[in-house]
């Protein structure tokens, strides 16, 4: 359940700059709630698809390759363990009597759903320069494992080295 919270932010931080509410507070907030706190930032975000702000460390990190490569391995390393190590059919008994278990993984399960139908994505392909919208069902129609990738491939965004109004 890592994962899902540490790929939003990819998407989000750029976003977040050009909004007129921050996105780091409901980052934080998803590392402790998961989606819930994502919904508002979601629902209310504006659309935008043009970057215009200087990128700071944070947001330099965030839009590297490397990290969407560093999410792919961990998420590859970790369903590799469950599938090996995994112990399923105890996942189901706790996944049914449970309710932490129950949650996290309906909140799982809601983050691979929401995605798609946000236009979080549609926006920061639209700030990547990229309008195939086969790029973007082959990225929506693939769990996971399609975003990841996504993030591993995009360009960089737009070095804006100064601001001019």
């Amino acid at each position: 359940m890592g994962v899902w919270p540490m790929i939003y932010p990819c998407l989000m931080f750029a976003d977040g700059r050009m909004q007129n509410f921050r996105a780091w507070p409901y980052f934080i907030g998803s590392n402790f709630t998961g989606v819930i706190c994502l919904l508002p930032y979601l629902i209310f975000r504006r659309s935008n698809q043009e970057f215009y702000v200087l990128k700071d460390k944070w947001l330099a990190l965030l839009e590297q390759r490397k990290t969407g490569f560093i999410l792919l391995v961990v998420t590859v390393a970790l369903l590799s363990y469950a599938v090996i190590a995994g112990n399923w059919e105890d996942h189901i008994q706790k996944f049914l009597h449970s309710p932490f278990v129950h949650l996290i993984s309906l909140d799982f399960c809601l983050m691979c759903l929401i995605f798609p139908i946000t236009y979080l994505f549609d926006d920061d392909m639209a700030r990547q320069g990229i309008k195939d919208q086969l790029i973007f069902w082959a990225v929506a129609l693939v769990p996971l494992f399609g975003i990841l990738v996504y993030l591993c491939l995009r360009p960089p965004l737009p070095d804006i080295t100064k601001i001019s109004r």
